[in-house]
C-alpha cells in the first residue's frame, strides 16, 4: 500500500490531473474541494495521511486557514504543501509562519511536482 496524500483543490480539472499524477507516482489519494472538506478528511484520516497538498485560494475556507486549524488542533503530523498561483512574498511569509513546509507555484511539471512530493514524504513520513 502506498503513502497517503490528501489533495485539497477546488478546480476540478486541476484536481483530476494532480490526482492522476499522484496515483502514477504510487500514492493513495484522498481529495477535498475546499478547506472545510479538507478538515473533515483530516479529522477522519489524519493519523494515516503522509502529506497534505492544498490550493491557497478556495471557497469556504482557504488553504492557509485550513493549515492553521490543522496545526492548532494537532490533527495530524503530516506536512502541508501549498500549490498556488499566488507568488506574493507576503502570502509566502504568512504560510511559513503557519507551518507550511513548501510553497509551489502553478502550473508545475509532473516530474517537479512528484519530486517535491517524494522529498516531503521521505523527510516527514512517520508511517
Amino acid at each position: 500500500m502506498g503513502k497517503k496524500v490528501l489533495l485539497v483543490e477546488d478546480t476540478v480539472e486541476y484536481k483530476d490531473k494532480l490526482t492522476e499524477d499522484l496515483k502514477e507516482g504510487g500514492y493513495d489519494v484522498l481529495t477535498a474541494e475546499n478547506g472545510v472538506e479538507g478538515l473533515e478528511v483530516v479529522k477522519k484520516e489524519g493519523q494515516v495521511i503522509d502529506l497534505i497538498i492544498s490550493d491557497l485560494h478556495m471557497p469556504e475556507l482557504n488553504g492557509l486557514d485550513m493549515a492553521k486549524k490543522i496545526f492548532e488542533d494537532n490533527m495530524t503530523k503530516a506536512p502541508i504543501m501549498i500549490l498556488t498561483t499566488d507568488a506574493s512574498k507576503e502570502m509566502k511569509k504568512k504560510g511559513k509562519a503557519a507551518g507550511i513546509k513548501t510553497w509551489i507555484l502553478k502550473p508545475i511539471k509532473k516530474e517537479t511536482f512528484l519530486g517535491t512530493v517524494n522529498l516531503l514524504v521521505e523527510k516527514f513520513s512517520s508511517n
